[in-house]
């Protein structure tokens, strides 16, 4: 049980255990992909176990244990709120719910014990073996998010985006291969040098039963320098995102209106921080390197996380960029499912849209052949 003299050096891990947050072990001791009950996942945060010190690349902030995490993610600010905070959670006063968090550590130390590094790892950053094909790739991202097809090999081109094919040994010793979609960020020379994965083929919940694509960083990207970008070098404007599918659907929507789709320039922050206190250093690097870049469109998801992450980094870059906040619309759904009534971001949103618009003219075929309709 944890007593109020405890909670300065507090492990985080112990911290994110009592919020009921899960997390991926990407080596010995090292954590990240934290994923908070409702879904939102922070994949560029990593929590060095050993040292108790984080990194949130996305939100350029880093910090020792949970006391830094609830003032510099959480947002609060006053030694007094952050002790309430940390008693609160970790139950210090209620024994029978301090007992419940204690054995779900205990489980998480039991299951990462079973977890070792790959054998292969030599420390150094590698994109996954590449499929000769994205016919997967093709299946996921344009058959079921909807993101149009001249889209998503636009960028497959510019060698954002791939198709991997990773081997995987089974127990029986039989080889199997497993295809992500991989999002790469690359340096000013075209170097790959960081990398998020996303599952194309949905996992089961055991407990709810619901589908989830699983998705994460390569290990040892540098995602403190370099995020997935795209700058098209015709127009002073670059957009902001949270994801790469959100990126891409934004720009099958773009091209739905008949707009010069290959003119946006754009960053994927992989995921949003709440509270930005500076410029995330892979943003700042890519601005320094265009110049010509003068405007800024911030185009986070339509949630309390990303709201507040829009007002403050908006904040920081309006000293030097116009800056303009445009959060996905709040249309009801109808084609997609949510914790919530509405669609919070551009994935979800323009899946409704794709998909009226295919409803739509579905109906207007079927008026059309109808003598019934048409005599009426």
């Amino acid at each position: 049980m944890y007593t109020a003299d405890d909670l300065h050096k507090l492990p985080l891990l112990d911290y994110l255990d009592a919020l009921g947050y899960s997390y991926r072990m990407k080596g010995t001791d090292v954590y990240g992909d934290v994923e908070d009950p409702s879904g939102h996942i922070m994949s560029s945060f990593v929590y060095n176990k050993k040292k108790n010190v984080w990194t949130y690349n996305a939100g350029g902030i880093s910090g020792y244990g949970a006391w830094d995490y609830v003032r510099k993610i959480e947002g609060l600010t006053m030694p007094g709120e952050i002790q309430a905070r940390l008693e609160e959670v970790m139950a210090v006063d209620d024994a029978e719910r301090a007992a419940q968090i204690e054995t779900r550590v205990k489980e998480r130390e039991e299951k990462s014990a079973l977890v070792q590094q790959r054998p292969d790892d030599d420390g150094k950053f590698h994109l996954p073996p590449q499929s000769p094909t994205i016919n997967q790739l093709r299946t996921g991202l344009c058959g079921k998010r909807c993101i149009d097809r001249e889209v998503l090999e636009f960028f497959v081109d510019q060698g954002l985006i791939y198709e991997s094919n990773e081997p995987w040994v089974r127990a029986d010793g039989q080889t199997v291969y497993f295809h992500n979609a991989i999002f790469v960020a690359r340096d000013e020379f075209g170097e790959a040098r960081a990398a998020e994965y996303k599952y194309l083929i949905p996992k089961v919940d055991e407990e709810t039963g619901r589908e989830f694509y699983p998705r994460g960083t390569v290990p040892h990207s540098d995602h403190k320098h370099y995020l997935p970008s795209y700058f098209s070098g015709k127009s002073s404007l670059l957009v902001i995102f949270e994801s790469v599918i959100d990126a891409l659907s934004y720009i099958t929507m773009q091209k739905m209106k008949g707009r010069a789709w290959d003119a946006y320039s754009f960053i994927s922050l992989e995921g949003a921080c709440a509270k930005y206190t500076v410029v995330p250093q892979a943003l700042r690097t890519l601005l320094d390197q265009h110049k010509t870049i003068s405007d800024i469109v911030l185009a986070l998801d339509n949630d309390k996380t990303g709201l507040a992450a829009m007002d403050s980094l908006g904040e920081l870059l309006t000293a030097h960029y116009n800056v303009i906040k445009y959060a996905p619309p709040a249309e009801k759904r109808q084609f997609t499912h949510g914790k919530d009534e509405f669609c919070k971001d551009w994935s979800d949103l323009c899946i409704e849209r794709v998909k009226a618009l295919k409803t739509a003219e579905f109906m207007a075929q079927v008026e059309e052949s109808d003598p019934a309709i048409s005599k009426s």
